[in-house]
């Protein structure tokens, strides 16, 4: 029999992680930090509660809660609307090469992989540019 594995280890990639842990920025920031590295490619990693962020008081009262999430996944998205005017620019908050979208809605956001180039699937990309 196989000992369980450590907290905080995983014995492989994810497809989709939901975090639904801490509500500080800093807690948000850091599991998307350290857990987006192990999403496998065509993964999805929904970021919810969101506009805790913004509220203040008790959510804003821990080192690293100045870089709201919400303000990293803004500039993301401007990256991605903008790719041509990007070329060279520096950001804040640079979009992780392997990030392929950013959708949001009230609350949350869900950040896709990108899918490897030999997976002969189209990308969302792919699927969306032609309309």
């Amino acid at each position: 029999m196989k000992a369980p594995p450590e907290p905080g280890a995983t014995s492989g990639g994810f497809d989709v992680v939901i975090d639904d842990g801490g509500h500080h920025n800093v807690q948000i920031n850091t599991s998307f930090d350290k857990l987006w590295p192990h999403v496998l490619p065509g993964g999805l990693y929904f970021i919810e509660d969101l506009q805790v962020g913004k509220m203040g008081g008790a959510y804003s009262n821990l080192p690293g809660d100045e870089l709201r999430p919400s303000a990293r996944l803004k500039d993301w998205i401007e990256q991605l609307l903008y790719p041509e005017k990007n070329q060279g620019a520096e950001y804040k908050n640079p979009i992780p090469p392997d990030v392929e979208f950013v959708f949001c809605q009230t609350e949350a956001c869900v950040v896709g992989k990108k899918r490897q180039e030999n997976e002969g699937t189209k990308s969302m990309k792919d699927i969306i540019a032609p309309l």
